[in-house]
């Protein structure tokens, strides 16, 4: 950890989410943060949603969290044009993320769009990248009709296969 650490204090490591969501804990505290400079009762209605103690954040299943989220999401909707801040681009970015949880969509398909969404913000090509995702989300080629993330990157012209090193390594377990 130490090396990470002087790693990054010589060159700025940036670390972006592109993935679905899988659980609502992290967007809801990222939204917590974000929501910060913003009146409305927003911050305080993620905070209660948060504190629950019987809170299932999986976005997977039905739950009240499920539920209380998309109450949230319609009521900031609602507001949204009130509450325009330095963060609204973000926070729009998270929330149609956790929208995109409440319907069935294949998970490449919201990789790659979470990737164009946050590259049209950051420019991810003006600096080097490092994904960390299983073997099938990094295959260059499709697997039959499947697409995975970086083939659908070549495929549609983002990068080409010879500008994406692959470097597969195996997790350290003790």
């Amino acid at each position: 950890m130490a090396k990470l650490h002087l790693i990054n204090s010589k060159h700025k490591i940036h670390v972006f989410g592109i993935d679905k969501i899988a659980s609502y804990k992290f967007s809801i505290l990222h939204l917590i943060e974000l929501f910060e400079p913003i009146n409305g009762g927003f911050k305080d209605t993620l905070k209660q949603i948060y504190a629950d103690k019987n809170a299932n954040f999986s976005a997977y299943y039905p739950s009240q969290t499920k539920s209380s989220l998309e109450s949230f999401i319609t009521k900031y909707e609602l507001q949204k044009e009130k509450l325009q801040n330095n963060n609204t681009l973000i926070i729009d970015h998270i929330i149609a993320n956790i929208k995109e949880t409440f319907n069935v969509n294949k998970r490449e398909n919201q990789i790659y769009k979470n990737y164009l969404e946050l590259n049209a913000i950051y420019n991810f090509k003006s600096e080097i990248q490092f994904f960390r995702f299983g073997v099938f989300h990094i295959l260059k080629n499709k697997i039959n009709t499947n697409s995975s993330f970086f083939s659908l990157l070549i495929e549609n012209k983002i990068y080409s296969s010879v500008h994406i090193p692959v470097m597969l390594t195996t997790p350290f377990r003790s």
